[in-house]
């Protein structure tokens, strides 16, 4: 099963009978406390949108529906925990330099670098949101703490994360997963891959971070690749200093201050 789901047009109608039967409107408060969600994920659930799979699977269970009955089968994109983006404010300059190096110079991996909290992710989502039309596929993985529980989720080793991403094309378990086959589908596919926060391993004390610079590397290395991972940092990773170059297709962008688009921010939330 991939990490995030979405229901098709027709597992929708099926779901609206059911909560019809339930009484309960599409973003009722009382559905997403049964289902341990909040209101924002079964919105976006109804939008058809990705959503955690566990929250897909109890937001169909509390209404007597069987999620393998709705889910959309074709599966094409998986967002992990990225955080919905409703709202975007500056970073224009950003944003079209990042697809400019994505789309039409095909760089093999973008790092984006920034402190903490300003705004490394979110600029991520919106970017691969508007070009995620170029890809045949687009996989989001967070590699830091959960953001729809309080509890710590450590990050995934190397080898989970390979077996994850294999999983995700091949919809079957290889408990043999390695890096020589990721890259082969790599070579042989459009893809798009996100990796959010490689601090989380990087901050290991290099425990377990050896798997994820041979991953870098060798796309780094790979020549004629059609795929494309972003990474997003607030450290540079050593792959990335050794690798990238303004006109290589291994290129780091350096996340700054928000400047006059901040105060749009802080009036659209009432705070000035």
């Amino acid at each position: 099963m991939a990490s995030s789901l979405r229901a098709s047009p027709q597992g929708l109608k099926t779901v609206d009978q059911a909560r019809i039967g339930k009484g309960w409107d599409r973003q009722s408060a009382a559905w997403a406390d049964a289902a341990k969600a909040s209101v924002a994920t079964l919105k976006r659930f109804w939008q058809k949108k990705y959503i955690q799979a566990q929250f897909f699977i109890d937001i169909c269970a509390v209404v007597g529906v069987h999620w393998q009955e709705i889910v959309d089968s074709f599966v094409n994109e998986d967002w992990d925990e990225a955080p919905d983006v409703p709202v975007f404010y500056g970073r224009m300059e950003e944003l079209a330099t990042l697809q400019q190096w994505i789309v039409q110079d095909h760089c093999r991996v973008v790092a984006v670098l920034g402190m903490g909290g300003i705004g490394k992710t979110t600029l991520a989502v919106r970017c691969v949101e508007q070009i995620k039309g170029e890809f045949e596929y687009v996989i989001w993985r967070s590699l830091t703490r959960s953001r729809s529980a309080s509890t710590f989720r450590h990050p995934p080793s190397a080898s989970d994360l390979l077996a994850s991403l294999l999983f995700f094309f091949h919809q079957k378990q290889d408990n043999q997963a390695t890096l020589s086959q990721l890259v082969d589908y790599l070579r042989q596919h459009r893809c798009l891959v996100v990796l959010d926060d490689l601090d989380a391993i990087l901050d290991s004390a290099g425990e377990g971070y050896e798997g994820y610079g041979e991953l870098i590397r060798r796309l780094g290395e790979e020549r004629d690749l059609p795929s494309c991972l972003i990474l997003t940092s607030q450290q540079k990773a050593k792959e990335i200093v050794l690798l990238e170059g303004h006109k290589l297709p291994v290129r780091s962008f350096l996340l700054k201050g928000l400047g006059e688009a901040a105060h749009e921010i802080l009036n659209e939330v009432e705070l000035t």
